[in-house]
């Protein structure tokens, strides 16, 4: 009788301590496993924060995916970048400016590239817009002439006042390079592979060495370049030359194209970075830019673009094709062959670029 009761108790102790070890097993905390990018770089990598537990019932999983999009992000919020930056706005129109200042310039010229980058959230896609430079458009204070003019003789309020009036785009922010920054921020961001065709690789190799001279002040002595058809890694001093030529194929028709696939690929090429190179190269970048962005706010879009997985970028130019006209205006003793643009038509077709609805 007493082995029996001894065998009882044995047994019941030994259910009471299957059942606590199952309570300690079911109640383990599984910590997810992060996989594909790497954080190691420059940024401490910050632990997840614990999703909320519903009211009423049990907190729900964190996925594998939904843990290393928030690991991502606080990368972001590590760096001070300004993640509320769209505020309560779906799009958000940036423009960027290239100034044909030369070696000897002290003051501020022409804006000879003007591109308007919009984000717009509603649809989640990137446009990037060209504008003429012949664009022969009335201004914002009154006046009429070559769009380029603006920014030389009013600054960025005269250029996207005339832009906003003209084609009812209106600018948020802007940021502008002039030639030396341009190779300043590409020798810091690498080379850019362009597809080139046989036009644009012999023309690079052979006359537009001027135009590398000219840029870089060195004149004579410098490396012969050997660029092909087909698929190249450009430098610094190669993408300013592919950038600024209108000397080949429909002069500034062609070279718009050519400024758009470069800010393009490179967009694409940065959206492949991890965050922390991300961060990095855009703290460094700062600098070189005139603009009304702190890089906290560069940051920002960066997050709101990366968050979003918007890597695709939908290219279009202004004047749309049917939509102006090409006339000789004079401006004093000098003939300007100039583009008039349909200023109705290409203000709704403005809209539908940046609407997605075009």
């Amino acid at each position: 009788m007493r082995k029996n009761r001894i065998a009882l108790l044995l047994g019941i102790i030994l259910m009471l301590s299957l059942v606590l070890t199952g309570c300690r097993s079911a109640g383990k905390t599984v910590q997810p496993s992060y996989e594909g990018e790497s954080f190691t770089e420059n940024f401490n990598t910050p632990k997840p924060t614990p999703t909320p537990t519903p009211e009423g019932g049990a907190a729900e999983k964190l996925s594998t995916q939904d843990a290393l999009k928030q690991k991502k992000n606080m990368q972001f919020v590590r760096a001070d970048a300004k993640t509320d930056i769209m505020g309560d706005n779906e799009v958000r129109n940036i423009l960027l400016i290239g100034q044909d200042r030369r070696k000897d310039d002290k003051k501020q010229m022409r804006a000879d590239c003007m591109m308007v980058f919009s984000i717009n959230t509603a649809t989640n896609q990137v446009s990037l817009i060209s504008l003429m430079r012949d664009l022969y458009v009335p201004f914002s204070n009154g006046k009429e002439g070559l769009l380029n003019t603006t920014y030389m003789d009013g600054g960025i309020d005269l250029l996207s006042g005339t832009i906003e009036k003209d084609f009812g785009i209106h600018i948020d922010h802007y940021l502008e390079l002039d030639f030396w920054r341009f190779m300043d921020l590409f020798k810091l961001l690498g080379n850019v592979g362009i597809d080139l065709n046989y036009v644009e690789a012999n023309y690079l190799n052979g006359d537009g060495q001027k135009l590398r001279e000219a840029f870089s002040g060195t004149g004579d002595g410098l490396k012969t370049w050997s660029l092909k058809d087909g698929w190249n890694e450009l430098d610094y001093e190669q993408l300013l030359c592919y950038c600024r030529t209108r000397e080949i194929g429909n002069g500034d028709w062609e070279r718009t194209a050519r400024q758009r696939k470069v800010i393009k690929t490179m967009y694409q090429k940065l959206m492949g970075y991890t965050n922390s190179r991300v961060i990095r190269l855009t703290q460094e970048a700062h600098k070189y830019f005139t603009t009304d962005l702190t890089e906290s706010q560069m940051l920002g879009y960066l997050y709101v673009l990366r968050n979003r997985g918007i890597t695709q970028v939908n290219e279009y130019r202004l004047p749309v094709d049917g939509s102006y006209t090409q006339e000789v205006k004079e401006n004093g003793e000098e003939k300007l062959d100039v583009l008039v643009p349909h200023l109705d038509t290409n203000r709704s077709t403005a809209q539908k670029f940046i609407n997605g609805t075009q």
